[in-house]
C-alpha cells in the first residue's frame, strides 16, 4: 500500500520603475498544504507469503523569485518573498488491525525529501535610493511512522519488521539589495530559514519474529539564509537581520505497551545530521555611512531512541555480530552565524 505526492511550486514577480520618482515593487507569498496518508485501518486482517508495506511518501521542491529595479532622483523599492510550506506524512497499521503472519518484512515507511527555497533581487539608482528586500523560507509537517496495538506473527513468527521515518528537509534563503544613491542611499535586507515538526517512528504492539525488527528515525535537516546589502551616497545606511533556525523533534520509540520477541538483532535508532547557517554582508560607503547586523543561527530540535516496552528475545545480525539490542540516539549539529558590515 502506497500513498505519494510530488509537489512542486515556482513563483516568479518583476518590477521595474524610471522616472523622476522611480517605485518598484515585486511580492510573491505563497501557502503551501500537503497531508499524505497510508493507512492499514482496526479491524483488518492481512496474511501474506511476502512482505507486508504500508508507505507515504512527498517529494516537493518549491522557489520563489522577487526582483524590483527602479532608476531616477528619487527611487523606492521594494521586494518580499514568503513561502510557508506545511507537508505531512503519515504510514501507519492502526491498533486493532493484526497480522496473524508474513512470511516476509513487515514495514511501515514514511519518507520526505522536501526542498523550499527563496530569492529576492532589488536594485535601486539614483539622487535619492530606498529599498528593503525579504526572503522567508519555513518547511513544517511531520514525517510519522507508526504500528498501534497491533499483534504480528500472532499465528506462526512473521520474517521481519521495519518502521522507518526519514525526513530530507532543506530550506535556503537569499536576499540582495543594492542602493546606488548619489546624495543618500537607505537599505535593508532580511532573510529568515525555519525547520520544524516531528519525525517520528513508533511501535507500540507485538510481534514475534523470525528475523530481525528496526525501528528508526532518520533526519537530514539544512536551514541556510544569506544576505548582501550595498549602499553608496553622502550619506549611507544599511541594516541587515538574517536568521537560520531548526527546532525539528527526530525519535525512534518502542512504547511500555510494546512487546518484540525477534530471531534476529533489534535495532532501535534515532540518527539526525541538522546544519544551520547564515551570512551577512552589508557595506555602506559615503561621507557619512552607517551599517547595522544582526545574524542568528540555532538549532534546538532534539534526537531521542527509547525503549519502554519488553524484550523477550532477540537473535545476532550477521552484520552486527556484536550488538543484540541497539538503542542508538545519535546527532551532529552545527550553526553558524557569519557577519561583514564594513562602513566607510
Amino acid at each position: 500500500m502506497t500513498a505519494e505526492e510530488q509537489n512542486s511550486y515556482f513563483g516568479v514577480a518583476g518590477s521595474a520603475a524610471g522616472g523622476v520618482v522611480g517605485i518598484g515593487g515585486s511580492v510573491v507569498i505563497a501557502t503551501l498544504r500537503s497531508n499524505v496518508t497510508a493507512t492499514v485501518s482496526s479491524g483488518v486482517s492481512i496474511t501474506a507469503g511476502g512482505n507486508v508495506t504500508v508507505r507515504a511518501r512527498t517529494t516537493e521542491d518549491s522557489f520563489g523569485i522577487a526582483v524590483a529595479g527602479a532608476a531616477g532622483a528619487v527611487t523606492i523599492s521594494g521586494q518580499i518573498v514568503i513561502i510557508d510550506s506545511d507537508a505531512a506524512q503519515t504510514a501507519q497499521i492502526v491498533s486493532g488491525a493484526v497480522i496473524p503472519h508474513a512470511g516476509g518484512t513487515v514495514g511501515v515507511d514514511a519518507f520526505a525529501d522536501r526542498e523550499v527555497g527563496t530569492l529576492a533581487l532589488g536594485i535601486g539608482l539614483g539622487a535619492a535610493a530606498v529599498g528593503v528586500a525579504i526572503g522567508i523560507s519555513t518547511i513544517t509537517g511531520d514525517t510519522r511512522a507508526l504500528i498501534g496495538n497491533v499483534t504480528i506473527g500472532g499465528a506462526s513468527p512473521s520474517g521481519g519488521l521495519r518502521v522507518s521515518a526519514d525526513a530530507r528537509l532543506r530550506a535556503p534563503v537569499q536576499v540582495y539589495s543594492v542602493q546606488g544613491g548619489i546624495l543618500a542611499s537607505v537599505l535593508g535586507a532580511g532573510a529568515t530559514s525555519t525547520i520544524s515538526g516531528r519525525t517520528e517512528a513508533e511501535f507500540a504492539g507485538t510481534a514475534i519474529l523470525s528475523g530481525a525488527a528496526a525501528i528508526e528515525a532518520r533526519g537530514r535537516y539544512t536551514s541556510d539564509s544569506r544576505t548582501i546589502g550595498i549602499g553608496t551616497g553622502l550619506v549611507s545606511a544599511g541594516a541587515n537581520v538574517v536568521s537560520a533556525d531548526i527546532s525539528r523533534i527526530t525519535t525512534a520509540l518502542v512504547t511500555g505497551a510494546a512487546t518484540l520477541t525477534a530471531g534476529g538483532a533489534i535495532s532501535v535508532a534515532a540518527d539526525t545530521r541538522a546544519a544551520a547557517s547564515t551570512n551577512v554582508i552589508n557595506a555602506s560607503g559615503g561621507f557619512a555611512a552607517f551599517s547595522a547586523a544582526s545574524s542568528i543561527a540555532e538549532v534546538s530540535g532534539r534526537t531521542t531512541a527509547i525503549v519502554l516496552g519488553r524484550i523477550l528475545g532477540s537473535g545476532r545480525s550477521p552484520s552486527r555480530p556484536s550488538r543484540r539490542t541497539g538503542r542508538m540516539p545519535r546527532r551532529r549539529s552545527s550553526a553558524s552565524a557569519d557577519s561583514c558590515r564594513p562602513a566607510v
